[in-house]
């Protein structure tokens, strides 16, 4: 039986891959604006500027594949990178090119900026330079050493948000991707998950035991996330298809009117 006077304590990690949510977009930035317009809504023109935006992708497509850590563009490691292959399978269609931090830093004004916005610029243009549709880009953060208690957050440094733990289970790990399109930032779709385990009184003299844990959980959550990715491409794709097929119908009926194509007697 361990004392808590001894100030030993002990880490008790289930690894399970609890939560999970995801969120896709396909909608069409004029006819956002149009709806507003027939509403008599005012809006000024910095608001309609960034609404004004269309989803351009297509598939099959290019997409680039890239990891953010600490605030940086890091390498995709093997194993992370596995598991995205893998959840894809190798009969997909679409080509997932990884982007090289290099290739971010061959374009001088894309260093301009700071923080997120210079994270966002490297992105874009190193996307731009390997000639990409868009940007799926991931980060997965972990509880830091020094929690221990069930009031722990997982932070998100880049892409932002965090993940509260429930009252019996705590975030030990987790892991977000966005995709958008490189050529006007479109966003299609965003995805976080979550790998979870009860913590019990832990050792601080146990710190490379708890790091391999914290590993094994940051692994987890990458692996679910690439499943929910593959699966979001799949969703993206069809939904992609059904609002352009019916926009298409949709310019038809204001184009040909009332009765259009109609025989007459």
């Amino acid at each position: 039986m361990i004392s808590v006077k001894s100030a030993l304590l002990y880490v008790v990690l289930t690894l399970s891959v609890a939560g999970c949510t995801t969120h896709t977009q396909n909608t069409s930035g004029a006819e956002y604006l149009h709806r507003a317009e027939i509403s008599g809504i005012q809006l000024d023109d910095e608001f309609k500027a960034a609404a004004n935006i269309e989803p351009l992708l297509t598939f099959p497509a290019r997409i680039g594949f890239a990891k953010v850590e600490n605030g940086r563009m890091v390498d995709v490691p093997p194993k992370e990178y596995l598991a995205f292959e893998q959840a894809v399978g190798n009969e997909n269609p679409n080509e997932f090119v990884p982007i090289d931090p290099f290739y971010a830093d061959l374009f001088g004004e894309a260093n301009q900026a700071t923080g997120r916005r210079r994270l966002i610029r490297q992105l874009r243009f190193a996307g731009a330079r390997q000639h990409l549709d868009a940007i799926y880009v991931y980060e997965v953060s972990g509880l830091s050493a020094q929690h221990s208690n069930q009031l722990g957050l997982v932070n998100f440094t880049i892409l932002g948000g965090f993940l509260a733990p429930s009252a019996n289970v705590e975030t030990v790990a987790a892991a977000k991707g966005i995709l958008f399109d490189v050529r006007n930032y479109y966003p299609y779709g965003q995805i976080t998950t979550s790998s979870e385990g009860k913590m019990a009184l832990a050792s601080f003299n146990n710190g490379r035991r708890k790091q391999r844990e914290l590993d094994d959980h940051k692994l987890a959550s990458i692996q679910s996330l690439a499943v929910e990715t593959a699966e979001m491409l799949s969703t993206l794709e069809k939904d992609l298809i059904d609002s352009r097929a019916s926009h298409h119908l949709s310019m038809e009926a204001k184009t040909n009117g009332p009765g259009a194509g109609q025989i007459t007697q």
